[in-house]
């Protein structure tokens, strides 16, 4: 029309893409599409807050000529939502959408493996909302409902699915089922699982069952245990299901969820049987792998220049308060890592779209992401471990190694350093009962360096020397939770939890992460990198493997230990003087 020179109907051309360009579902209109630009204003196609009177006349006369209850139905829909807004239009988008639901109807009988069943399932969904909204014709409206939630075609490939959210707003609105009508609800919620369990589908009919159970207690106030069973059933099932087709990771999400729901209902020795099919098949999952080669030959020769050049003209002490420090070249910047997960997301749709679930060492479901922030969490999380690994791990082997070498980094430096320079260094009083006792965090500290510094030492002059980090990764993990606590007690900040039952216990490491007042003492990255190495299932997670015993001595890692050292320079960076304070020789 415009190369024709046909203006005015091009332009009527584009008003009636824009109105069909609309997306209309349970009785609302939204835009097609939304975006944000740089100054993150929003743009939507289309914009009814751009439709100008012109438009609206023109819609308002498509409709009066339209024979067609599609067309009728969308023009009316439209102009109720819009400024023209009149109870005549609602009631017209009423009438066609009714008659639309007919419409489909037949043609799903005519066609059962097509869709026409969700273009009905639709057009009532509209009807029901706007017949609510108006107060019209709802009792057509329930007539029809029940309706099509009983007869509707049974060898339609949609039906289970519309007969399903019939279920759900029936349930929803209590105006719709009486409650003698009630009584047949039940059984309408079997025949539709039925259905969905004949086609190899459980899910769907799990969300029917839980359907059931909620208006089971409801009605009676009650759970009686049958909708639970049969959830637990159907998790058991597909867990079967997957066990056979040597799906096992899958499997074993079902076969927790089939416990838990046994559990519910105290079925004990259901719970036993499936917790040993766990147990037997956990080890089984295989994981995929994915790799690509990186060049780094460049960048770990820049880190062993760069250690050289540090440890030359450095003293010791410099050194060790370089390590403690540092905010440009040791830790993984979160300003970076943020930025570089936003630009993965951009080209990567597993990110955005499938939930994630990581593993612990024992092969069970630690930790699950299934939200948007929770999946940007994750990526978060994996991409900080990339740059820490492939990057700044590097920096610290060499300069921690290249400082032990030269002799600038031993127990004796670190200690003295901290005598100098920090607050663990000091010596205090604890009260123990009636007790006194006089303490620091020299002794405490320097046997994991020393026997550190002396296996490496050991390395340095034997290379086939297979050094063993079990003692001293093991202790300085551990005295780091402490190190916190003492910090904290010595700023006056509470550590200890109390309980209803008037029990106080002290915080744990989650709990002492959690204290807001961590934000005052170290940096955003400081904080990422403290949690990443000791708290963070999806990171190293050191301090409860340790805990409980769950490394391995082919696990104990030297790369560990350097990241301890670290960790334990920046909680112990700070000075502060406490009072009162016995005197130095007494420790």
């Amino acid at each position: 029309m415009k190369t024709s020179g046909n203006e005015t109907d091009a332009e009527k051309a584009q008003w009636e893409m824009n109105f069909f360009s609309l997306m209309v579902s349970n009785g609302e209109i939204h835009p097609f599409a939304r975006t944000f630009d740089e100054k993150g204003e929003c743009h939507e196609y289309p914009d009814m807050k751009k439709t100008d009177e012109k438009q609206l006349s023109f819609l308002i006369e498509r409709l009066e000529i339209a024979k067609n209850p599609v067309l009728k139905a969308r023009y009316s829909h439209i102009l109720w939502c819009s400024p023209k807004k009149h109870g005549d239009f609602a009631k017209v988008a009423i009438d066609n959408y009714l008659q639309l639901v007919k419409i489909y109807e037949d043609r799903d009988k005519e066609h059962p493996e097509e869709l026409f069943g969700l273009n009905a399932l639709d057009s009532f969904k509209n009807a029901y909302n706007l017949a609510i909204t108006i107060h019209f014709k709802f009792d057509d409206i329930r007539s029809e409902l029940k309706r099509l939630v009983t007869s509707f075609n049974p060898q339609s490939s949609s039906s289970p699915a519309l007969r399903t959210q019939l279920l759900e707003l029936a349930f929803n609105d209590k105006k719709i089922f009486s409650k003698k009508d009630l009584a047949s609800f039940d059984v309408l919620c079997e025949e539709v699982a039925a259905v969905w369990i004949s086609r190899d589908n459980i899910r769907p009919a799990i969300d029917i069952y839980e359907l059931a159970e909620r208006r089971e207690m409801k009605n009676l106030g009650r759970n009686t245990g049958v909708w639970r069973r049969k959830i637990a059933e159907s998790y058991e099932s597909m867990m079967r299901n997957r066990l056979e087709k040597g799906d096992i990771a899958v499997a074993l999400d079902f076969c927790v969820d089939a416990i838990l729901n046994y559990k519910i209902i105290k079925a004990d020795e259901k719970v036993r049987e499936l917790e040993q099919i766990y147990q037997q098949n956990k080890d089984k999952v295989e994981f995929k792998e994915f790799s690509q080669e990186i060049d780094i030959r460049e960048h770990v020769q820049t880190c062993k220049d760069f250690a050289k050049d540090l440890i030359q003209h450095n003293s010791p002490e410099q050194i060790i308060g370089f390590l403690a420090s540092d905010e440009k070249y040791l830790l993984p910047k979160m300003q970076v890592v943020t930025e570089r997960v936003k630009e993965l997301n951009k080209t990567s749709l597993i990110h955005q779209i499938f939930p994630i679930t990581t593993t612990d060492q024992q092969s069970n479901p630690a930790q699950k992401f299934g939200t948007d922030d929770e999946r940007f969490n994750h990526s978060i999380l994996e991409q900080y471990r990339v740059e820490l690994e492939v990057n700044k791990r590097i920096f610290m082997h060499e300069i921690i190694f290249s400082a032990i070498r030269e002799g600038k980094l031993t127990t004796e430096e670190i200690m003295n350093f901290l005598r100098k320079n920090s607050w663990a260094g000091k010596t205090y009083v604890k009260k123990i009962g009636n007790d006194e006792i006089h303490y620091n965090w020299i002794s405490l500290l320097a046997p994991a360096i020393e026997d550190y510094t002396v296996q490496i030492n050991i390395y340095f002059k034997n290379d086939k020397y297979r050094p063993n980090f079990v003692l001293c990764i093991d202790s300085l993990t551990l005295k780091i939770e402490g190190l916190l606590r003492d910090f904290f007690t010595h700023q006056n900040i509470s550590t200890s939890t109390f309980r209803q039952d008037g029990i106080v216990r002290e915080k744990d490491l989650n709990e002492l992460f959690a204290e807001p007042k961590m934000m005052e003492f170290f940096s955003e990255d400081e904080l990422k990198f403290l949690r990443f190495l000791l708290i963070e299932q999806t990171g190293y997670n050191l301090r409860h493997r340790i805990a409980h015993s769950f490394l391995y001595s082919q696990q104990y890692a030297i790369d560990y230990m350097n990241y301890l050292i670290i960790a334990m320079l920046r909680v112990c960076q700070y000075n502060f003087k406490v009072e009162p304070k016995p005197d130095e020789k007494s420790e």
